[in-house]
């Protein structure tokens, strides 16, 4: 357990004090710092988990509460004036991307700013209920500290998909019954056990990852010499590891509960780990909004219905193939997998890899920027566009064979539904345009090979290349 830091329980008595005399219900989350509202670190949930790991008493409930309308309040501020920074640097590197790197020395300084700052705001928050702790609830505190290594150590960037899900929220989604829940809470304490030591071990190989970025340049790293690929080993082999621990597990809890809630959890799991392969798609919502129809007869609802489950059973078999190929891809090009994990990361949400592809990642509603290519072995024109997910696969692969049968399936669904409905019905739901059906990934592929083919190129002596490009429909 860590000591006790009287200069943090100052700090939080001060703030307990003055919103303890506010608060009319303490033993529930405040109003406006539920897990709906602007993420923090440390939400409702998490003092729940405490409440249970060391047993509070009504009185220390109402304490507790009233430290976290506090933290919230502290936090929020904090991470406001740190959005604040980050937009503005963001929009310095889409005007002047001859300072790309200087920005992003910058980038990655405000980032570790912002982790001190949560870290202490986190640590006084964590002292201040110490405080309020008997002996034995302090003997118990370890399991507290082992869940909250967990929330943070989780929100570092994954290097792979299933990578940082947490299965203690996807079981809180489903809101299990108490004897549903007994049923797996060794598996899920087994897992915290396991996933503690792991999350430590990528944590330190980050840090170490973290520290040749600060001492190497662009070049240096993109020559991938022995030092490089030394330490991007060493944080590939604990990520990898998080994943299948995480993968493994969820297939177990999910055997572990009875009908329907094995499913319900296997169905969020996916979603959380793997959303480009799992998220619903345009059948799953038109088959929906079929059935939202006001004027269906009981025959067409009946066989609406009939079909909604033979899609979703058949789309589930494919989508599983097709996150065993992820893993696959992730396995074998450990590099290529965290670009496009994280492209999000990255000023303007565009990178490049080794071979001048354009990694892209969520934009955040960028219009326009401009990024720079470093001399490659690659092509020197046109860069390819890579998005978040599965590579783009030759038809006759398996993936693209799996990809047909999605989109074939698809397809089919929309199709059988369209032609139960009446012609007014179908007036009033007509099918998808084949634009409406493209993936968020897909639909992105397209603007960035547009806005690419439209750029303003500067070639510059040392070889590499500033594109200029404007992002139109988003």
């Amino acid at each position: 357990m860590p000591a006790l830091r009287s200069r943090g329980r100052f700090h939080w008595a001060t703030i307990l004090i003055a919103v303890c005399c506010s608060l009319t219900a303490p033993s529930t989350a405040p109003a406006g710092f539920d897990d709906s509202a602007e993420p923090v670190e440390i939400r409702q949930s998490d003092v729940d988990l405490i409440a249970r790991h060391v047993r509070l008493d009504d009185g220390q409930r109402e304490l507790v509460q009233a430290l976290l309308t506090g933290y919230s309040l502290q936090y929020r501020a904090a991470a406001e004036a740190h959005r604040s920074r980050r937009d503005s640097l963001f929009n310095q590197a889409a005007e002047e991307p001859d300072h790309r790197r200087q920005i992003q020395v910058e980038w990655r300084t405000m980032r570790e700013q912002w982790r001190t700052t949560r870290q202490r705001l986190n640590n006084e928050f964590f002292d201040s209920i110490q405080a309020l702790l008997t002996r034995d609830q302090l003997d118990r505190w370890p399991l507290v500290e082992r869940d909250q290594r967990r929330r943070l150590l989780l929100q570092a960037t994954p290097r792979f998909f299933a990578e940082n899900v947490d299965l203690f929220d996807v079981v809180e989604q489903l809101d299990l019954p108490a004897e549903n829940r007994e049923l797996i809470d060794a598996a899920l304490n087994r897992w915290a056990d396991e996933l503690d030591a792991l999350l430590q071990a990528r944590r330190e190989a980050q840090d170490q990852w973290e520290q040749i970025h600060k001492r190497r340049s662009s070049a240096q790293l993109a020559a991938d010499d022995e030092l490089v690929r030394s330490a991007r080993d060493r944080l590939d082999h604990p990520c990898q590891s998080i994943r299948n621990l995480n993968v493994g597990v969820a297939e177990l809890i999910s055997t572990q509960l009875p009908p329907p809630a094995g499913s319900d959890f296997r169905a969020a799991f996916n979603l959380a780990a793997y959303p480009t392969i799992y998220r619903p798609s345009a059948a799953a919502g038109y088959i929906d909004k079929a059935l939202q129809l006001p004027d269906l007869t009981s025959e067409q609802r009946s066989a609406i219905e009939t079909m909604g489950r033979e899609y979703a059973s058949e789309v589930l078999l494919i989508n599983d193939q097709l996150a065993v190929l992820l893993r696959r891809q992730e396995d074998a090009d450990p590099q290529m997998a965290a670009l496009k994990r994280n492209a999000f990361e990255q000023p303007g949400g565009v990178t490049f890899d080794s071979d001048g592809n354009a990694v892209v990642g969520n934009l955040n509603g960028v219009a326009s920027l401009s990024i720079t290519r470093l001399p490659t072995s690659g092509s020197s024109g046109l860069p390819t566009i890579i998005v978040p997910g599965l590579d783009r696969a030759e038809p006759d692969s398996p993936q693209g064979k799996l990809e047909a049968a999605k989109r074939d399936l698809i397809q089919q669904a929309i199709d059988s539904v369209f032609a139960t409905l009446s012609a007014s019905q179908q007036a009033a739901l007509p099918k998808p345009t084949a634009e409406q059906m493209l993936s968020p990934e897909e639909h992105m592929r397209r603007v960035m090979e547009k806005a690419f083919a439209g750029a303003a190129i500067t070639h510059h002596d040392d070889g590499s290349v500033t594109f200029k490009i404007t992002i139109e429909d988003q």
